[in-house]
């Protein structure tokens, strides 16, 4: 969103009467805004993308389980949007050598938090209220992903398994 903010050309939209049909207007609008269309379509496909994980999010949801020791992680968030989102802005996205150079970050930084099972720390979350904790079953320690706020330190939850120890909690 930020990227489309800091690129959008304003001009092309004000030269309404200026084009003959309307097809003309718009791929001259793309044209001129081909760095804001692309990242638009990313954020169509995140949109899209989250619509049907909350509509499949109950699917293998399991029987509820104990957490103990529950604590925020929330901060790991900072640390991501200081590390990666803020030093991508300051590339200029108008020369296409340093475009392909920030698809190509955050393509790394992707697979990098997806082998790392980093996923979770997706600051995206936050936008949409979940919040993120750490705790304790069976002994293990585990990320809980949660649509609100956990106020106790010891609950059962249901609970989806999204691999290596990190859960989605439904139902708060």
């Amino acid at each position: 969103m930020i990227f489309v903010v800091q690129y959008i050309k304003i001009e092309p939209f004000l030269k309404w009467d200026f084009y003959a049909t309307k097809v003309e207007y718009f791929s001259q609008l793309i044209i001129c805004n081909w760095q804001v269309t692309f990242f638009i379509f990313l954020i169509s496909l995140a949109l899209l993308s989250y619509v049907v994980f909350q509509n499949n999010s109950g699917y293998g949801e399991r029987a509820a389980k104990t957490f103990i020791e529950i604590t925020p992680a929330d901060f790991d968030h900072l640390t991501f949007l200081s590390t990666y989102i803020i030093p991508l802005i300051t590339f200029n996205l108008n020369e296409p050598r340093s475009f392909v150079v920030v698809i190509v970050l955050l393509i790394m930084i992707g697979v990098i938090y997806i082998k790392s099972n980093l996923y979770y720390l997706n600051p995206t979350l936050l936008l949409f209220g979940y919040k993120i904790y750490k705790a304790k079953s069976d002994n293990k320690s585990v990320v809980l992903i949660i649509k609100g706020t956990i106020t106790n330190n010891t609950q059962r939850y249901k609970y989806k398994d999204l691999g290596n120890n990190i859960y989605l909690i439904k139902g708060l």
